[in-house]
């Protein structure tokens, strides 16, 4: 068992310890009827998260394990399902644990609502592939984010979460000059789209935005005369993954 749910394991075959060395194989289901327990510390107003899936085989090979299958769950009133399930170093003090993930339909009012990140309301869809984590320690992975154009109607954004995201972007406020006059006369502003493009690999972090019109790069792209564009100015940045976690943690705690 674990918080919220279960795990029942199938039928479980050896091979020849001797000869080969230590090699199992057996299949997994993972049911789970409530993830509030696990996700409490981070988002403590998430009380509908459902996992379930089975992985077969799962092959334990020494000190590593490799899985087939998948996990789909219902989490933010949306979907994600996780693939590619792997461990290595599983008896050292940091194990690898490395997955792909993919999600859609994520309702952001739910996800932000109770972060001190800014609220955003809209549908989130996109991916994480090749994701490895050694301890606690993301070493690599390839994410994509992206909002749904006009699907429910409430492209809405709060100054906070505009400012945040151009901080931890682009690296630089958007209200400046006209901008920030029109935006003191609002509380939340409405936004066409949202998309960023963020990769680790060899301890640098880059982030992109992957909306593009006439050679500008766009991580937020403005839905009327009340919004704010976020762009970024300088496509082609690298930042080591500490620091980029570090920005992070200063942008949250100044919102606290």
């Amino acid at each position: 068992y674990f918080p919220g749910g279960r795990i029942e394991p199938g039928g479980i075959s050896s091979g020849d310890f001797l000869r080969e060395g230590f090699r199992a194989e057996a299949s997994v289901s993972v049911l789970s009827e409530d993830l509030s327990p696990i996700l409490s510390g981070i988002w403590p107003g998430e009380k509908d998260g459902k996992l379930e899936g089975v992985l077969d085989p799962v092959i334990f090979v020494k000190d590593r394990i490799v899985t087939r299958g998948r996990l789909d769950g219902k989490i933010f009133g949306g979907v994600i399902s996780i693939t590619a399930l792997e461990a290595e170093r599983i008896f050292s003090s940091a194990p690898m644990v490395k997955l792909s993930a993919d999600f859609s339909s994520i309702d952001l009012g739910k996800l932000t609502g109770d972060t001190p990140f800014g609220r955003i309301e809209g549908v989130l869809n996109g991916y994480i592939r090749n994701l490895e984590i050694a301890g606690i320690q993301p070493q690599s992975f390839d994410m994509l984010l992206e909002t749904a154009e006009g699907s429910r109607g409430g492209e809405k954004i709060s100054l906070r979460a505009v400012e945040n995201i151009s901080r931890i972007g682009a690296g630089q406020s958007p209200f400046v000059g006209f901008a920030g006059v029109l935006t003191s006369f609002f509380e939340t502003l409405s936004y066409r789209k949202i998309g960023v493009r963020a990769t680790l690999s060899n301890d640098y972090f880059t982030v992109n935005g992957t909306i593009d019109e006439d050679g500008t790069e766009y991580i937020m792209k403005r839905g009327g005369l009340s919004g704010v564009n976020i762009v970024n100015r300088n496509p082609d940045n690298r930042i080591r993954f500490k620091d980029m976690v570090n920005r992070i943690k200063r942008v949250l705690d100044e919102d606290r």
